[in-house]
């Protein structure tokens, strides 16, 4: 069975070994995106994080931290999906899929206007992804195609989303104010 629960400073070391282990598996290989959990969970900023406990183990992770998008004219805060991690045993096994429709509906319940995430185009869209060009927002990470940038949006809060540049944590490493 599993069940889903907020994150408490104990897990710190599951949780590292749970993501070198999902993304030392992956094509893209470990890019120290546990250090970069550390940076992001030891950091001031509000964040939002939850594990997925199957049979006694955490076999699944996700991260939320807070992004901004700035226009000409405007500040809007949101959050940012990143990185999320499942153990290569429980992969395609709705591990993932449960964790990133339990934070979407926690975060946009209590009023975040917007959540993106920079991941693959077939698996976010399910969850009510979007390209966030379409909303006339993109990133600023050199050498990472737009096409791979989506952005979820509360129902309630679409009328304050205006076009312009989104921005990560400083943690998640340079990004550029222009296209």
């Amino acid at each position: 069975m599993m069940s889903i629960r907020p994150t408490d400073p104990g897990d710190a070391a599951a949780i590292r070994d749970l993501t070198v282990a999902a993304f030392s598996a992956s094509e893209f290989g470990h890019s120290g995106e546990a250090d970069l959990v550390e940076r992001l969970t030891k950091s001031p900023r509000k964040h939002a994080s939850w594990v997925v406990i199957i049979e006694g183990q955490i076999v699944g992770h996700i991260l939320f931290t807070p992004v901004v998008i700035r226009s000409d004219d405007a500040r809007l805060q949101g959050m940012g999906l990143a990185p999320m991690s499942v153990l290569p045993s429980r992969q395609r096994q709705g591990v993932g899929g449960a964790l990133v429709r339990y934070g979407l509906r926690a975060l946009l319940a209590d009023g975040c206007p917007f959540v993106v995430v920079l991941g693959h185009p077939e698996y976010y869209p399910r969850f009510g992804f979007e390209r966030a060009a379409g909303f006339g927002v993109t990133h600023g990470f050199e050498g990472i195609p737009q096409e791979v940038f989506f952005l979820a949006t509360n129902p309630e809060g679409t009328e304050s989303l205006k076009p312009g540049r989104l921005f990560y944590d400083s943690a998640f490493g340079e990004q550029h104010a222009v296209s």
